[in-house]
């Protein structure tokens, strides 16, 4: 289990991962890929219900393959995030990550990064969240917000790219409503999670700071 407490700084423009011909999506275009589905078109979702089955049980019989599921939740200024890490048939890992008034792009953002850290010797990662349209920011060096994130993130990537010319990271949507078996079970422990400030005067003192952060930021 690990808190969390972040603090971002301002823009800067001097990271050569910004710079152009340096960024994933010049560099990597065919290592990444993100996959979303219309919940409101009943068809199409079942085939993506059908699709996530798929990829999971392929997953259980290849092992250069490590699946990610992961869910936030926000509940009282209190951000929750668990993944449930599967490596072959087994559960290899499962994080609980939370923090006080951060947002929840943020702490979804910290969480995949924790999760790529976690993989040794495979090629392919499959990060099945909630939350897709967070993880498209990594690869967005526009915003300024959550620049620091995306750039590490991207680091880590690059690394990872770089040991094999096959090594990829897929991201698949997986909304509440869809209900997929695997994802529920996460969904349910991040919603019952229950969150016990030990220390809530320093609760109060990281939520001025942050709002001074953040203040900073959007000036």
């Amino acid at each position: 289990m690990i808190v969390l407490t972040v603090f971002f700084p301002s823009f800067d423009n001097l990271y050569k991962e910004l710079s152009s011909g340096f960024c994933l999506v010049d560099n990597f275009p065919n290592c990444f890929f993100f996959h979303t589905v219309n919940c409101k078109d009943k068809d199409i979702m079942n085939t993506h219900i059908h699709n996530l089955d798929n990829i999971f049980e392929n997953s259980l019989l290849d092992p250069k393959t490590i699946v990610v599921i992961s869910d936030i939740s926000v509940k009282n200024s209190v951000t929750t995030s668990i993944s449930h890490v599967h490596y072959g048939s087994i559960i290899q890992a499962k994080t609980i990550h939370y923090a006080i008034n951060v947002t929840s792009t943020e702490a979804e953002l910290f969480a995949v990064r924790c999760s790529i850290n976690q993989v040794h010797d495979v090629i392919h990662i499959i990060i099945i969240t909630n939350t897709i349209y967070l993880a498209r920011r990594i690869f967005d060096s526009s915003l300024y917000s959550y620049q620091l994130q995306s750039i590490t993130i991207s680091q880590d990537l690059r690394v990872f790219f770089n040991k094999n010319s096959n090594n990829s990271i897929d991201f698949w949507n997986c909304p509440s409503s869809v209900q997929w078996n695997h994802y529920s079970v996460v969904d349910k422990e991040t919603k019952q999670f229950k969150y016990t400030s030990i220390f809530p005067c320093k609760s109060s003192w990281n939520f001025n700071k942050k709002e001074k952060s953040d203040s900073i930021i959007n000036k």
